[in-house]
């Protein structure tokens, strides 16, 4: 049986291997997203203001699956 042109072979079944991690910060995934809902940025003092984050940057440490989220105003290098 011949395979149907386009089909690049192989099965939606197989897996591509999963990244070994010997120790924390080996192996660290990191990903950005865009709030589609901007959350309000609490605070405990102060003058209330209207601060919402719009982006998130996810971290995740692939040896202990600890995820950091760090949650932004804005997605440049300045600091907040």
């Amino acid at each position: 049986m011949q395979k149907p042109p386009g089909d690049p072979g192989g099965s939606k079944d197989e897996v591509g291997p999963i990244l070994k991690s010997l120790a924390p910060d080996d192996v660290v995934f990191v990903d950005q997203l865009t709030v589609s809902t901007p959350g309000l940025i609490g605070q405990v003092s102060g003058l209330l203001r209207q601060s919402r984050y719009h982006f998130v940057t996810l971290f995740l440490d692939h040896f202990s699956d600890c995820p950091h989220i760090a949650m932004q105003k804005r997605l440049t290098g300045e600091k907040q």
